[in-house]
């Protein structure tokens, strides 16, 4: 989405998914810029298929280096 801050704001009011609607408050653990939509979709595409342990590597590696910023 371009407007990811509105994005969590609607999936913690129950509007989108029955996923989010289902397991709430939404938080952002881990997110990714991308020139385009299509190498979004790929990248979104490619961690659905991340066991459990390979997406927490991803999503600490992310907070290391949001933290170091």
């Amino acid at each position: 989405t371009r407007f990811l801050e509105y994005r969590i704001e609607q999936h913690n009011k129950g509007v989108g998914s029955w996923y989010t609607r289902r397991n709430r408050p939404v938080v952002l653990v881990y997110y990714e810029r991308f020139p385009n939509i299509k190498l979004a979709f790929d990248m979104e595409h490619r961690i659905k298929g991340f066991n459990r342990r390979k997406k927490n590597i991803l999503i600490k590696s992310r907070r290391n280096c949001l933290n170091q910023k």
